[in-house]
Parts: C-alpha cells; structure tokens; sequence
C-alpha cells in the first residue's frame, strides 16, 4: 500500500499509468486484497479522496464542481482504467472494482451522483471543466450518433452492475432493485431528464428495460409504463 502513497506524491506523474500498473499489480488478487488498494488510495493524504467523497454525499449535485471533479480526475484513472483492458477475466476485475468504487457511498442519490460525476458528460466553463448536470434535463438528446457519446457510457457501467452476480460475492453483486434505485435517482438528478433522454439510457442496454419498466407496472404506475413503451417504438428505428 506504501506503492500508492509514494507514487502518486508526485503531483505531475500519469495517473492512468499509476491506475494500469495498479490493476497489472492486482490482476487474480482476490477481491479483499484489491479493496485494500482502494481504501490505500482513499486515504492517501490524510484521507483527502474519502473526505471529498463525503463531501460530495452530503451536497447538492453540482455545488461543489471542484471536489466533483477531484473525484473523477483520481478515481477514474487510478482505479477504473481496467475499463478497456483486453486479457482473459478483465472484465470480471473491472466488473469488481467498478462496484468497489461505487460502494464508496452508501445511499442510492449518493451512488447516482457518483456514477455522474465519473461516466457523465461535462462541460468547460472558460477555463474549468465540470460535469454537465443540466445538460439531460434541459436538451433532448439527438441524434443516436450524440447519445451514443454522451449517454450510452452511463448505461453500459449501469449494465455492468445488474451483472455483478457474476462476482458470486454477494459484498459487491447489486441487486435489480439497487440498480433500479440508482437509475431513479439517476435520472431526476437535479431535475427530471427529459423522457427521451431517460429511454434513451434504456435502449442503449435493453437489459435495463425491465428494471424500470416492470417496476412500474408492479407499483401501479401504468401510464407511465406505457408512455416509456411507445416512446420506445418511437426510438427504435434509430436504436
């Protein structure tokens, strides 16, 4: 753990070569040896990403644009570069550190930030660059070619969640109704997301499709149920 401390002192070196050598170094650890190196970064100067983390919890979504973006310019290089990886089990690893990552936080707002914050699209601001909290709420997304970029990412990590059984380690599986708590809050983060852009997220993984369509058929929720059936009809021709 000593490895992270002193490696990432250096306020100029390749974060996304630190991450590539973390996951080389963790590749076949078992999960509780790799959740070590995930707490080691955390926290490293006197807990500096685990207090932001908190810091994020407790605020409301775009508030704190630096500690949002403190987040996604450690974490995602650092411990979510396996994203791409090619060798045979990466995707189980990633699959694993992805889930570690988002167990960080406890509360589903919390995760559905977390997911934004680190897969979300975001914008520059003069010089700064900060998620785009507003962007789904107030645009509809078009055409598929700029869903495909801008919301897509955010469904395939959700995807990757619902398949976390695959880990057979109930600490990190998310269960439908997780993922389902995450996709709510997901989408009405700050504000409601414009319906097309809500189903879009859901076409782009069909798989998503019954967490929130049934969900709504069992809780009484017909209409809007069948609202997200024809609007799927509708997109389907560019999906």
């Amino acid at each position: 753990m000593h490895f992270c401390d002193r490696v990432l002192a250096y306020e100029e070196i390749d974060k996304f070569g630190v991450g590539r050598t973390i996951h080389t170094m963790c590749s076949k650890w078992a999960f509780p040896e790799c959740a070590k190196v995930l707490q080691a970064v955390l926290k490293r100067n006197n807990n500096q990403l685990q207090n932001a983390l908190k810091r994020m919890s407790s605020s409301e979504a775009g508030s704190m644009p630096a500690v949002e973006m403190e987040l996604r310019e450690n974490l995602r290089p650092l411990l979510l570069s396996g994203q791409c990886a090619q060798y045979d089990g990466a995707d189980i690893e990633y699959m694993f550190w992805l889930s570690a990552v988002m167990h960080t936080v406890k509360e589903p707002i919390a995760q559905s930030k977390l997911l934004m914050i680190l897969f979300g699209p975001g914008k520059c601001d003069g010089t700064e660059v900060t998620i785009d909290w507003s962007l789904f709420c107030e645009h509809v997304i078009a055409p598929f070619k700029l869903t495909e970029t801008l919301i897509k990412p955010l469904a395939d990590e959700l995807l990757l969640l619902l398949e976390t059984k695959k880990l057979d380690n109930e600490k990190y599986s998310w269960s439908q109704h997780d993922v389902f708590n995450i996709v709510e809050e997901l989408t009405t983060t700050p504000e409601p997301w414009s319906f097309d852009n809500f189903v879009a997220l859901l076409l782009h993984q069909p798989s998503l499709i019954p967490v929130s369509l049934i969900a709504r058929m069992n809780h009484n929720y017909a209409d809007e149920a069948c609202l997200m059936f024809l609007t799927f009809m509708t997109m389907l021709p560019w999906s």
